[in-house]
């Protein structure tokens, strides 16, 4: 990869990667036109059992420029809980991610903190989901926001 003023990231939930997570926040740290070799590696468990659910996952990433010899390196994870109240039909969940975009500087964690609802009509081609996070990022002066989602899945 070579750094540009107009890189496009992708993205992902814990926002590990994507111009917003480790590599967009820490672009900063390679000079403009340099070549970046970029690592990431991860590993996931999830379980399910009779209406209880449960999945994590730990990512890692590096960076490493080629003219500045400067190294970039990310770590994040989260872990999330479920359980079906009323069997395929009502569903509780709650979810813990947290991201650390530069391992060498202090104060740009951010923690998400997020419970969630879902009720499924026919399971997960018509269903209703909604979700409340408290996102607390310290590079924004340690500052927390509320995000409230609703979202409905139709698929036919």
């Amino acid at each position: 990869m070579q750094k540009s003023t107009a890189t496009a990231f992708e993205t992902n939930n814990v926002t590990l990667a994507g111009s917003t997570g480790w590599l967009g926040k820490g672009i900063g740290t390679f000079t403009t036109g340099e070549k970046i070799d970029i690592n990431g590696y991860g590993v996931d468990a999830a379980f399910k059992w009779l209406g209880a659910s449960a999945q994590a996952e730990y990512l890692l990433g590096q960076a490493d420029g080629h003219t500045s010899d400067k190294t970039l390196r990310a770590h994040g994870f989260y872990a999330q809980a479920g359980y079906c109240i009323i069997p395929k039909k009502l569903e509780l969940a709650f979810r813990y991610s947290f991201v650390d975009p530069n391992r060498d500087k202090a104060n740009d964690q951010q923690v998400d903190t997020q419970g969630a609802v879902s009720y499924y009509f026919n399971k997960h081609n018509l269903k209703l989901q909604g979700d409340i996070t408290n996102s607390h990022d310290q590079s924004k002066g340690r500052t927390d926001d509320m995000i409230y989602r609703l979202q409905a899945q139709v698929i036919f």
